[in-house]
């Protein structure tokens, strides 16, 4: 049985302070993760995914539109016009850089992919959305945000 990932993104400031106590070798994304796997192969699964889902959330901060397509389908990325994907970052890119809370819901199979939904919570505004990512094997082939 996998419990929630929770991922909380720190204020500049706060990983600063981090950084100066030698809490936090590098980085400003702190991650606790807790699972209860029956395998270490589906541990390994979930934080490959984790760490693809990271990336990802990195792209959109960042405009980054290269980073956030460099492992999708090609099917996914001639669906995601680079236009389209400006327009997402100017919405959620400013709502994640102010800071965010993540809570792994979990991963159901649809026709063949894998599921993983996470709900990200924004340090500003107290908004959270829905945050869905498709995988097919280890290539990402859909991504939504509700």
């Amino acid at each position: 049985m996998l419990k929630p990932i929770r991922l909380i993104k720190r204020s500049k400031l706060a990983t600063a302070a981090l950084l100066a106590n030698g809490i936090l070798a590098s980085g400003t994304i702190i991650t606790s993760v807790a699972i209860m796997a029956s395998s270490a192969v589906q541990a390994n699964e979930i934080t490959q995914t984790q760490q693809l889902f990271e990336r990802q959330i990195q792209a959109l901060m960042t405009s980054d539109y290269q980073q956030f397509t460099d492992q999708t389908t090609p099917e996914f990325k001639k669906a995601l016009a680079e236009s389209r994907f400006n327009m997402l970052t100017k919405i959620y890119g400013k709502k994640l850089t102010g800071g965010y809370q993540v809570e792994y819901q979990g991963v159901t199979e649809q026709k063949g992919y894998d599921v993983y939904s996470w709900k990200v919570s924004y340090f500003q505004g107290g908004a959270s959305n829905q945050y869905r990512m498709v995988l097919e094997g280890e290539t990402l082939a859909g991504f939504w945000i509700q």
